[in-house]
């Protein structure tokens, strides 16, 4: 059914469609008029079908320099470093977007959204500094502060995300890029000929952490157009910390015994962020009130919606606080049949979270595995 511009705004006592789009449209609200972007609801025209078009590539281009130094202080300390420029050009290429006819109080009008080419370029320069101490040729112990760099990106048209969205600040059109601050601690040594030692503690500091999930929309004056202001988007999370121990070993018990084995523990906090995540107690997380304007007709609407998820301070997903594992090994000689060897390995992974909203329900819990393997190998190994 074909709706006629004209004849739609006379019957709502304007002139013309122009003049509906004139001082209705486009005119701003204090003047009584719904203040839309002309840009993006450009005139008046029949009701017609639907017509758009789609167009997009993209492109990557990284370059790096690199410098490392190495210095021996003397036979016991020695001091290394490095710096490291790096550039990311990503571009997305051709147009995303739409043109159709949108019922602006009962009277058609183009509206037209698209998202032209996009290029954006990161650079960062990083670099490590560490500190070694040899006090004999079976002990190092050591030190080590470095940087980490990860380029930031575009926001996409997908995961309910619109072109609508992207080209009217609903959703932020890039995320800045990644930065990370590690310090580590650690110590590597041999003793008594028999026992293999590795010691390691870090602390990680995340700047911009990449982060993407339903969320409330980035621009409020936008979020007061439309009844749903939730979209899924990435953004970046400051203040997100990391941090761990990890002992690693080997012992020798004579010619045909080893045991060996690792434990880790890693703990983490999110920085400051809301988001919404799948929960069947979402009523825990209670309601806010949110104003509206419905373009259409101009009216102000209320809606009750659940409120956000402050998952500040939680844990990182897939993160377990304890890990390790413990095998036995045994070797038997064949002389001239080549040799025998029989593992056994128990290990162990600590329960963690699907997602940073770290709800109770939803974790996975902790299990052992044990695994035990038997193996023969010809005497010049080309038989296993």
């Amino acid at each position: 059914l074909t709706v006629k511009a004209d004849a739609a705004a006379t019957a709502l006592g304007f002139a013309s469609c122009n003049d509906y789009y004139q001082h209705r449209v486009v005119a701003p609200v204090s003047a009584g008029g719904l203040g839309l972007d002309p840009d993006e609801y450009s005139g008046c025209e029949d009701n017609a079908p639907f017509s758009g078009r789609s167009a997009s590539g993209a492109r990557y281009f990284t370059n790096a320099t690199f410098l490392n130094l190495e210095w021996r202080l003397s036979e016991s300390w020695n001091v290394a470093g490095g710096l490291r420029r790096t550039e990311d050009t990503k571009a997305q290429a051709g147009i995303n977007g739409f043109t159709t006819i949108a019922n602006v109080g009962g009277v058609p009008i183009r509206r037209t959204v698209s998202l032209n080419n996009r290029e954006e370029r990161w650079g960062k320069s990083i670099g490590h500094v560490s500190l070694e101490y040899t006090p004999d040729a079976d002990l190092l112990f050591y030190g080590r502060i470095s940087t980490g760099f990860r380029a930031g990106g575009f926001n996409q048209v997908s995961g309910g995300t619109s072109a609508t969205d992207l080209a009217g600040g609903l959703v932020p059109a890039t995320f800045r890029a990644e930065e990370l601050v590690n310090y580590e601690l650690g110590m590597k040594g041999r003793f008594l000929d028999r026992l293999v030692l590795m010691v390691g503690a870090f602390y990680q500091d995340f700047d911009g952490y990449h982060f993407n999930a339903v969320q409330y929309v980035a621009d409020p004056v936008a979020a007061s157009k439309i009844p749903d202001p939730f979209r899924e988007y990435t953004t970046n999370i400051d203040g997100t910390k990391v941090w761990g121990l990890e002992v690693e070993g080997a012992l020798y018990v004579g010619d045909r015994w080893r045991v060996s084995g690792f434990y880790s523990f890693l703990d983490s906090s999110v920085g400051s962020v809301q988001a919404y995540f799948y929960d069947r107690d979402a009523a825990e997380t209670g309601t806010f009130i949110h104003r509206w304007t419905d373009p259409a007709s101009g009216a102000e609407m209320v809606a009750t919606l659940p409120r956000p998820r402050d998952a500040s301070g939680n844990r990182l997903p897939q993160q377990p606080r304890h890990k390790g594992a413990v095998t036995i090994a045994y070797a038997l000689p064949l002389a001239e049949f080549g040799s025998l060897q029989w593992l056994s390995s128990l290990s162990y992974t600590g329960d963690r979270f699907p997602n940073i909203a770290n709800i109770a329900y939803q974790q996975l819990p902790a299990y052992r595995r044990w695994d035990m393997h038997l193996a023969w190998a010809s005497m010049n190994d080309s038989w296993r």
